[in-house]
């Protein structure tokens, strides 16, 4: 890591009378702003036709002590904040190949995402009067009970 923060700590303790072992491992906030999260940025920017570009492990426009990937203005494109949900909606349907259930929900199988991990599964839920997008992330669980991890996209 870039600033050399660990991401676990392990602990090992030996206990006596009787004696035992325990062992665990505590995981630590861990705030991700590298070349991953930029080709994946990018690729967004590239769809929303503007010559804007991203950088990665800068400060946070919102919080200036942490890191993340931000892009220059957006001068280029007819995507807004208002009609960005639609725009991401379209990307993930004809760009992704991603499915739109009844209800509203979209169900995405990624094929390797940029390569690095195999088949995997995400189900996007849209909420237009909030204009947040919160993407369940379920690994290769393709029925969607085993959840990994979630993402959380809010237009301003």
């Amino acid at each position: 890591f870039d600033r050399g923060e660990p991401s676990t700590t392990s602990c090992i303790k030996v206990h006596s009378s009787p004696v035992k072992v325990e062992f665990w491992v505590e995981a630590h906030e861990l705030r991700n702003s590298g070349l991953v999260l930029k080709a994946m940025m990018d690729k967004v920017l590239s769809e929303m036709g503007t010559s804007a570009q991203s950088s990665a492990h800068q400060p946070s426009v919102s919080d200036a002590s942490k890191l993340s990937v931000v892009s220059t203005p957006i001068e280029d494109s007819s995507v807004t904040p208002e009609s960005f949900l639609e725009f991401f909606r379209k990307f993930l349907v004809t760009t992704m190949g991603a499915t739109e259930l009844p209800d509203e929900s979209i169900i995405e199988e990624r094929s390797g995402v940029l390569g690095f991990t195999s088949r995997s599964f995400v189900r996007h839920v849209m909420d237009r009067s909030g204009r947040t997008v919160r993407c369940y992330e379920f690994g290769e669980d393709e029925s969607l009970q085993d959840l990994l991890a979630t993402t959380h996209c809010q237009a301003h």
